[in-house]
């Protein structure tokens, strides 16, 4: 959900994905204003695994403002990095002022960055809690207190031929940590607990994280690494904190549940049991940042929220109404935004650093909701494609006529048009399942055979199994839930009278 940290690291950290040799090529070219030179060679590794980042693009931009025939593009770099990238204020007052003098000659300042979504590849995931004490949507879940040796970050990341390896390294990691963990990997995951889980619960975890792997690569066309994907599972929020000082040099605030760490390809988060939430959420962060790394904050957190309560239906993954809803119905009214706002907003305003911690739940709530809109409209894919590959030329001035066009794009309609839609949709999808719902669902159920009890229009246990044994045999991950999704498929299977 919200990541943002403070600790202050040099532009040019060596870069462990994306062509690193020809980074540091680019780097020594730019550090002796060889600008056409880092123009020649950076371009090509935005294409490649990791390689959207905010160093690369500043590198790049600062060059193009700096050589004769290239500073519209330059300035076109400046306006995404301030756009798309996380930035402290005095960062995003800097990177301004270099796109007002662009053409500009003279050395660009050398800036050390908060690392955030954008380069250090942190991520954390916290709860707000309506009406409660610790309402830390906000805030600064996660701090980088101290780097971690580059010979560590090697040693962690294991190919996937390579399993019994992986798995023996993520022992030996636990133990020398203090934990006496159970490890255990398959596919493209190797899990480690110290949550007290059973095999069975490691191998249920493990294979969710697969399916939902498998869905998410194809339907948005990440990278993936040769090397695992290394999932750590506590018990609690103080087990995580101390663990993510231990591991990874975070001080992590006490109401994250769950964070990634993108130099090692690893997830850690507060699980008890095979739920995997959580674990969704920071990996679709982690898998976007791959070939997406200059998303739009609406986008990222938008998507990852998506699946964070979400059910495997066969090979498909369908987000599903959750608690976010529940901050749109409190807050909404009290801290209105439209959608032309929301997709136009950088970090700074997404995460309302200047307003209020309830303006930035609405932010977050909306962008999920927006994008479940989309997924339900068979939209979302094409949305998604339609801002990846925007290009640099594609970029003004005129963001909001950009965002609009982008939508047109995809979808065939007018933003106002979506909006007038999605608000109406909003409406339905917050409604309570209706007794007189549930009754017409306890009949159609009836009628393929299946056991409800009673038909009272209660959702109670026997009606919860019976739901069950319906999504089972449907290939439908089984959570008893009712939804307008089931209730589509039920209608399907017995007449929509």
């Amino acid at each position: 959900m919200k990541l943002f940290t403070v600790a202050l690291i040099s532009l040019f950290a060596l870069s462990h994905f994306a062509g690193a040799s020809q980074f540091e090529k680019a780097q020594q070219h730019w550090k002796k204003q060889e600008y056409k030179s880092v123009i020649d060679i950076l371009p090509p590794l935005r294409d490649e695994f990791f390689g959207k980042r905010v160093d690369v693009d500043y590198m790049l931009a600062t060059s193009m403002c700096r050589y004769k025939d290239y500073h519209v593009g330059g300035r076109n770099y400046l306006k995404r990095i301030l756009r798309v990238y996380p930035l402290s204020n005095k960062n995003y007052d800097i990177i301004f002022n270099e796109l007002t003098q662009c053409p500009v000659q003279g050395k660009p300042n050398l800036i050390a960055f908060n690392s955030g979504r954008g380069m250090a590849g942190v991520s954390g995931k916290s709860f707000y809690f309506l009406g409660g004490a610790n309402q830390s949507i906000g805030g600064n879940p996660l701090q980088v207190e101290r780097a971690i040796a580059q010979s560590e970050i090697d040693q962690r990341l294991v190919a996937i031929s390579e399993s019994e390896i992986a798995t023996e390294r993520v022992k030996k990691r636990l133990k020398k940590l203090g934990y006496n963990g159970k490890v255990f990997a398959s596919g493209r995951f190797v899990v480690g607990s110290i949550s007290n889980h059973t095999q069975g619960e490691l191998e249920k975890t493990v294979s969710l994280l697969n399916r939902a792997l498998n869905f998410l690569q194809t339907s948005y066309q990440f990278q993936l690494p040769e090397q695992f994907f290394t999932i750590y599972l506590v018990p609690d929020g103080l087990k995580l904190r101390a663990f993510g000082d231990k591991l990874h040099g975070l001080n992590v605030n006490r109401s994250t549940i769950g964070y990634s760490f993108r130099d090692d390809l690893s997830l850690a988060a507060v699980v008890n049991g095979p739920y995997v939430g959580t674990l969704k959420h920071e990996l679709a962060h982690l898998l976007v940042r791959t070939n997406f790394g200059d998303v739009p904050p609406w986008l990222d957190e938008g998507l990852a929220a998506l699946y964070e309560v979400s059910r495997q239906e066969g090979d498909y993954l369908r987000g599903l109404p959750n608690w976010r809803g529940q901050v749109l119905d409190h807050y909404f009214e009290q801290y209105p935004v439209g959608l032309v706002r929301l997709m136009t907003m950088d970090w700074i305003d997404f995460d309302a650093r200047k307003i209020a911690k309830e303006q930035q739940a609405v932010n977050h709530a909306l962008a999920r909701y927006w994008v479940l809109y989309l997924q339900d409209k068979d939209l979302l894919t094409a949305v998604y494609s339609a801002f990846k590959n925007v290009t640099v030329e594609q970029i003004t001035d005129n963001y909001q006529a950009e965002v609009k066009g982008l939508i047109k794009q995809a979808t065939g309609q007018s933003l106002m048009q979506l909006e007038q839609d999605f608000f109406a949709w909003l409406d339905h999808a917050q409604l309570p399942i209706t007794r007189e719902q549930v009754i017409d669902i306890q009949e159609r159920l009836t009628s393929l055979g299946y056991d409800v009890g009673t038909i009272d229009g209660l959702h109670g246990s026997l009606t919860s199994k019976a739901i069950k044994e319906f999504q089972r045999s449907n290939n439908i991950e089984p959570d008893g839930r009712i939804d307008v999704s089931l209730i589509n498929l039920l209608m399907s299977k017995t007449g929509k009278l």
